[in-house]
C-alpha cells in the first residue's frame, strides 16, 4: 500500500532494502523515512497484541494502514512545522489510498479511522 502510494513498481523485504527503496522511491525525504517505517512497524505490533492478547479480529490490512497513518499524524505534531505538514500530508496520502481499497459493503459509520488510545 505504500509503494502504492509513492507510485513505486517494487516493495522491499529487509529493513536494508527498505532504505535503498525509500531513497529511490521518496528522494529527498530521509527525515521522514524512520517516521514512517516506526509507524507501520508500531500498527503492525499493536494489531499482533490486540489479536494475541485480546482477542481482537483483524478484518482487513487497511485498519492496520489507518492505524499507521494515525501514528504518523499523532507524530507529526512533534515536528518542526514544515516537516509537520509534510508528515500530515504523507499520513493522508496514505490512508486515502487504505481507504480506496475498503469494501464497498462495509458500513458507511465504519470508515476505517483508527483512533489512538
Amino acid at each position: 500500500m505504500v509503494a502504492f502510494v509513492v507510485g513505486a513498481t517494487c516493495r522491499p523485504g529487509s529493513f536494508d532494502q527498505f532504505w535503498v527503496w525509500a531513497d529511490r522511491s521518496m528522494p529527498g525525504g530521509n527525515r521522514f523515512h524512520m517516521v514512517g517505517l516506526a509507524g507501520i512497524c508500531w500498527a503492525i505490533w499493536r494489531s499482533r497484541n490486540s489479536v494475541c492478547f485480546e482477542k481482537k479480529l483483524v478484518r482487513s490490512p487497511i485498519e492496520i494502514i489507518c492505524l499507521a497513518s494515525s501514528f504518523i499524524f499523532f507524530w507529526a505534531e512533534l515536528q518542526q512545522e514544515g516537516d509537520r505538514e509534510a508528515l500530515e500530508a504523507g499520513a493522508e496520502a496514505l490512508k486515502s489510498v487504505a481507504l480506496s481499497f475498503h469494501p464497498q459493503e462495509a458500513p458507511t459509520a465504519d470508515t476505517g479511522v483508527v483512533l489512538l488510545q
